[in-house]
């Protein structure tokens, strides 16, 4: 089963009421929907191993959560993350998978990313949202405003719903730069060469101009760091502080008559077939100069590095191969 199915189990746990609950107020859910013990503990920001994206920990069997308060709607998010824990804890088969795997802690973050963000932006919500329309920029703003999840998750959630390859974009206007950036790669040749990503200059961007209240669609040119440039079809809405936008490969708005197709570069590895944490996919990159066998996107191994190390479920640190027996380490036994 695949990340995705792993995520289904896990959110059809909760009964669509309680999930509407959850999404409401989710502090106040966790404690009288699902009867946890939540508490606040400002020390937590450090990243997991796995690195997951939460500032928060779980202590399952005493039903205890603690968390990271923070000002904005990041703290949402840990808890949805803390809640995946818990609902991902009941599912044996999901255990006996993880169970299975030579390095499961990054896998188990990213099924409880997954489920988080569905949890916080449910699908029955970005439906209600963009119905039969034509994904535009003003959707993000509408998903933000209509539930408890960060622009960055509604970002990742919304740009699900682009027909071929695009980006849903937000750009801070004081410091000229992407914010975030959630980019759907097309179908079938996969990422482009030239695409928006978190932290990139947009210095001077003529998407600056789209005035805070207005909506704008621009054919504009879109820079790499490194020089290589490339064409996308932009519908952009202003705001106070930031600019929102929907990058995409082709016309959705009919802003121009022609339509004609932007030619576009796009990533030239070799597809490899990568069986490792859960996953069984093809995916784009170059393989290990020994094994000829790429690396996994989760663990970051290939197959000689995933042969040379073994996991110690004691510390759960990875060791030399010869340094685990009967799953413990040296230093642990």
């Amino acid at each position: 089963m695949n990340t995705s199915g792993w995520v289904k189990r896990a959110v059809y746990r909760v009964s669509p009421a309680l999930r509407a609950s959850f999404a409401a107020d989710p502090l106040g859910s966790l404690t009288q929907d699902f009867g946890l013990q939540v508490q606040p503990a400002p020390h937590l920001g450090e990243r997991r191993e796995g690195m997951g994206s939460c500032d928060g920990v779980s202590f399952l069997a005493d039903g205890v959560i603690l968390y990271s308060p923070t000002v904005s709607r990041r703290q949402n998010f840990t808890l949805a993350h803390e809640l995946a824990h818990h609902l991902l804890e009941l599912d044996d088969k999901f255990q006996d998978m993880l169970a299975e795997q030579d390095n499961p802690h990054p896998l188990l973050e990213t099924v409880c990313d997954a489920v988080a963000q569905e949890l916080l932006v449910p699908s029955s919500l970005i439906e209600a949202v963009v119905s039969k329309d034509v994904i535009r920029a003003t959707h993000l703003v509408e998903l933000f405003d209509r539930s408890n999840a960060s622009l960055h998750a509604s970002a990742i959630a919304l740009a699900r719903r682009l027909p071929g390859l695009g980006a849903v974009v937000v750009f801070d206007r004081e410091e000229s730069v992407v914010r975030h950036a959630s980019v759907q790669p097309d179908p079938i040749e996969g990422w482009p060469k030239v695409y928006p990503w978190r932290g990139q200059s947009a210095l001077a961007h003529p998407l600056f101009s789209v005035a805070p209240g207005a909506e704008a669609v621009k054919r504009i040119r879109w820079r790499m760091p490194w020089g290589d440039d490339a064409e996308f079809y932009a519908n952009a809405s202003g705001q106070a502080n930031t600019v929102v936008a929907i990058f995409s490969d082709r016309d959705l708005w009919s802003s121009e008559a022609s339509h004609l197709s932007i030619l576009r570069a796009y990533d030239a590895r070799p597809h490899l077939h990568l069986v490792c944490c859960g996953q069984d996919k093809w995916i784009q990159g170059y393989p290990c100069s020994t094994c000829r066998q790429p690396f996994c996107p989760i663990c970051g191994q290939c197959k000689c590095n995933r042969q040379s190390t073994g996991l110690c479920t004691e510390c759960g640190l990875l060791k030399g191969a010869a340094l685990v027996v009967d799953g413990v380490c040296v230093d642990c036994r």
